[in-house]
């Protein structure tokens, strides 16, 4: 690990972060420009990453209490101490501070250890269950919970106990193993109850289980300096309390090349995280189903390297990079994702969108596609300084809502696709600069508009689309300036005549065929191929070229040529031609 570890943290978590403690309400941290680019130590991050998260983490010793043992079931009892622990299982050697179990059975622990290890060593196929009831342990050269082998540890917060587990120092090998985690588990790993747990090392990480990790129930608090909750097979998350203060990245699965294994699966929960690299990441799938996640990382916040599937649950975001990134596919089918900063909102090579709801900004791309975009439901707000929408290959829209206020330099659409863009049903109002401005294509079955205004609308100007009988089919607020749009939605049929209004302006449109309007070098219609730059057919799509005008050979492609729209501002006079139609796609922020 690198000794110095950049860290990105320059929001807070919400109060939620301090729900089981041990807090003493204490204000939680905001960070200067300069702190946020200065590199720390490891000790110094560990502290600022736990002030940061707002957790008030109790010194050793501090902050732990017993809890209602009443009508609690057990075979054993431990209690630690430094001046001699005693536990009256036969199977249980005491050596100083190292107290090793080697029996199968539930243990009820209570005590403390300043410099001590409870080691679990028993036959593969012993289960093991520890009851914490104001246990406090500590240890300066290795982990202060050692599994090191049974067929599984069931670690159980007492009801209303309070219990801590930190490691003081460097990691020490251990038979020639890297003991380098408070909870170091080379079998399968349970973490559980209705109590809490606060682990916090300033040199490792928090909690490693080289098998399948489960945490279900209770208040789990984890400061680490690595890697805050990995498990090599599987992670699974329910019904718990998560605040996790991470150097590097907050929960991980990296599993590669065996069947199962590689998977993080959150199921229900809360969960908070504050991370210098990602949030959340796993090899081989990542789901979420119905948790709320908070999460500030300094990477991506939500990580796949090959599949994600997200299904419910409330996540908030604020990340550094790709707020929710899988190398092969993401589908979102439900829930509430909400992402105030990233740089690109929604990156894999197929993307479907099939319901919730997705409010997003960012500085590059809204959503990149690198093979496919396929929105069939669920409501998508975007803000994106890029391209709005980006698929590198097909664009492929049948129902929901897509709301974009999309770039305001020429470089890029609020709409860009590489192959094919098609729209059968759904809504979709996309705004934006006209130079790299392109519209749904002639396979389309449903209505679509392309418009390029004279002259530049500001943020806050709605877009509005009515009927002959001035019904509203679609209507949009912007957060920022635009001066091409890109309106679809049911009712737009050919043969028709529809009134296009942004801000003052208004235009009558009739349409002659489904799609109006091309897409192209700017002004009212006219050829599709852009003028200068790099265009190509459709407002310089074509050649899906880097910002520095390479070709990218990556699925998640470039940003396309530029158009013939001076790339730095917008349009301020009527400079362009008559003809009706170029112009990006873009959400107008009015009520869904």
């Amino acid at each position: 690990m690198n000794k110095k570890i950049v860290l990105f943290t320059t929001f807070l978590l919400t109060a939620a972060l301090l729900t089981g403690c041990g807090s003493s309400g204490s204000a939680a941290r905001n960070f200067s420009a300069a702190e946020t680019a200065e590199q720390f130590t490891v000790s110094e991050t560990s502290a600022l990453l736990t002030s940061a998260a707002g957790l008030s983490l109790p010194a050793f010793g501090d902050a732990v209490s017993a809890g209602n043992t009443l009508g609690v079931e057990y075979d054993y009892t431990l209690q630690l101490s430094d001046s001699g622990s005693n536990c009256n299982a036969r199977g249980a050697v005491i050596d100083g501070s190292t107290v090793t179990l080697t029996e199968a059975g539930t243990y009820l622990v209570s005590g403390s250890l300043t410099d001590g290890q409870l080691l679990i060593s028993t036959d593969s196929e012993s289960k093991v269950k520890l009851l914490l009831n104001g246990v406090s342990v500590q240890n300066s050269s290795t982990a202060a919970v050692y599994l090191l082998n049974a067929d599984k540890l069931v670690l159980e917060t007492v009801d209303g106990s309070s219990n801590y587990l930190a490691g003081s120092g460097a990691f020490d090998a251990v038979d020639g193993e890297t003991v380098d985690a408070v909870i170091y588990a080379k079998d399968d790993l349970t973490l559980k109850g209705s109590g809490s747990l606060t682990v916090v090392t300033e040199s490792g990480h928090g909690i490693v289980c080289k098998d399948d990790l489960k945490i279900s129930g209770g208040t789990l608090n984890v400061s680490a300096a690595r890697k805050a909750v990995y498990g090599k097979d599987s992670v699974t998350v329910s019904d718990c309390v998560l605040n996790l203060s991470a150097g590097t990245t907050g929960i991980c699965s990296d599993m590669q090349g065996v069947a199962e294994s590689g998977i993080v699966t959150l199921e229900s929960g809360t969960i908070n995280i504050v991370s210098g690299d990602k949030g959340i990441s796993a090899s081989v799938l990542l789901t979420v189903e119905e948790p709320e996640i908070v999460i500030n990382a300094g990477e991506d916040g939500l990580h796949s390297d090959a599949a994600a599937v997200i299904n419910g649950g409330s996540i908030l975001i604020d990340c550094r990079d790709d707020a929710v990134h899988a190398d092969s596919s993401l589908s979102v089918g439900g829930g509430s994702l909400e992402i105030s900063s990233c740089y690109e909102g929604l990156e894999a090579a197929d993307l479907t969108i099939s319901g919730g709801t997705v409010t997003l900004n960012a500085s590059d791309d809204g959503v990149n596609a690198g093979r496919s975009l396929t929105v069939t439901g669920g409501s998508m707000i975007i803000n994106a300084s890029g391209d709005g929408v980006d698929s590198n290959g097909s664009l492929t829209v049948t129902g929901g809502l897509l709301y974009i206020s999309g770039p305001t330099n020429s470089g890029n659409g609020a709409l860009d696709y590489g192959t094919e863009g098609v729209i059968s049903g759904g809504i979709v109002v996309a705004c934006g600069a006209s130079g790299m401005a392109v519209n749904f294509g002639s396979n389309s079955t449903q209505g679509s508009i392309l418009y390029n205004f004279d002259t530049s609308l500001n943020g806050g100007d709605t877009v509005t689309l009515t009927n002959a009988a001035g019904e509203i089919l679609a209507s949009f607020t912007p957060e920022k300036a635009y001066n091409s749009v890109v309106i679809s939605a049911p009712g737009i049929e050919a043969g028709s005549t529809y009134t296009l209004t942004a801000g003052s302006q208004s235009v009558s449109i009739e349409m002659t065929s489904f799609i109006y309007g091309s897409g192209g070098m700017g002004g009212h219609g006219g050829m599709g191929g852009g003028m200068g730059g790099h265009g190509g057919m459709n407002g310089g799509m074509g050649g899906h070229e880097s910002v520095d005008g390479s070709e990218s050979a990556s699925d998640f492609g470039g940003h396309g040529g530029h158009g013939g729209f001076d790339p730095n501002s917008m349009p301020d006079s009527a400079s362009e031609s008559s003809d009706p139609g170029n112009a990006p796609g873009r959400p107008d922020g009015s009520a869904l």
